[in-house]
């Protein structure tokens, strides 16, 4: 089976994940099981909970009150990412590429932790990339594109099992200055309700567009389950978003200033500016994560132990 190189992974999730819209046919998470082993990487000092690897950069409490982000720091709390794959076929060998948005969680020791969407590491395709199920991965590969023509290469991404549509990066944190400072609280915020105005931010279609900023209101909030029946809100908006906005913040407007409640994950191209974004209190309610080197090596243990 042949691939387009270049085809945007955002395209193949265009309709959502985790059994929204499942009628539309969206792909689950089918990791089929691989005939070669791998060790795995020491990754004992990453984060397990976002709450290890968050902290309360931009909107940290002044006396007791949160202050949000200003408008003008949205675009930092998100990069974007691309992320490419080379996969042995008799013939001609399978290729991909892609890009998407992520949402910067913080410090923690010498990586920057990302947050993402799951279908953004481009590991649903690659596992349908072989016609019997079992991909030869010879190259996988993810970066985040910072100001300044800095790219950092994806050391290890993290996963939930049974989870939702959600995946951690981290990349090496030296070097990355005021990116550093930033993070997201888990402070309560008000009950979310339709009529918030809130912005997308993020990097559609190309990484040139990168810090590209929608305003819209929420439309509906939507109470869904993940794989494993676990409930899970998504934040229904009409801020205008498209491929390549996955994992990118959304943000709430409150007395002139922005908070993080998601992360945008879908859109629906058959109606008029209708987006879907992961809760904040989702993200942060999610159990331990699983961390995975971001190389060839990598992505085979994942394919072996996510069967």
């Amino acid at each position: 089976m042949s691939r387009s190189p270049g085809l945007s992974e955002d395209t193949k999730y265009l309709f959502g994940c985790c059994g929204f819209l499942v009628a539309l046919g969206v792909a689950g998470f089918g990791l089929s099981s691989f005939v070669r082993t791998c060790k795995g990487a020491d990754t004992s000092a990453l984060p397990k909970t976002f709450e290890e690897a968050s902290h309360n950069g931009s909107e940290q409490s002044a006396n007791g009150k949160v202050i949000g982000f200003g408008l003008e720091q949205l675009e930092l709390a998100t990069m974007p990412m691309s992320g490419s794959w080379k996969e042995q076929d008799l013939f001609v060998d399978d290729e991909q590429k892609w890009t998407g948005s992520t949402c910067i969680v913080g410090r923690h020791g010498a990586y920057l932790i990302i947050l993402t969407n799951r279908h953004c590491l481009g590991l649903d395709a690659l596992g349908s990339a072989d016609d019997d199920g079992v991909p030869e991965i010879l190259d996988y590969q993810l970066h985040v594109h910072f100001p300044g023509e800095i790219t950092r290469r994806v050391s290890q991404f993290a996963l939930i099992k049974g989870g939702i549509d959600l995946a951690w990066l981290a990349v090496e944190a030296k070097g990355l200055g005021k990116y550093l400072e930033l993070g997201f609280p888990t402070e309560k915020l008000p009950a979310l309700r339709p009529g918030f105005e809130v912005v997308a931010v993020g990097s559609p279609i190309a990484i040139e567009f990168r810090g590209s900023h929608t305003f819209g209101r929420i439309s509906a909030i939507r109470p869904m389950a993940d794989e494993l029946g676990r409930g899970f809100t998504f934040i229904q908006t009409d801020a205008a978003i498209n491929h390549g906005n996955s994992g990118g913040p959304l943000f709430l407007k409150s007395n002139g200033r922005y908070f993080w409640i998601g992360v945008n994950t879908a859109k629906v191209d058959a109606a008029d500016n209708l987006g879907v974004a992961i809760s904040r209190d989702a993200i942060i309610a999610q159990p331990h994560v699983e961390w995975f080197n971001a190389d060839a090596a990598g992505a085979v243990r994942c394919f072996n132990e996510w069967k």
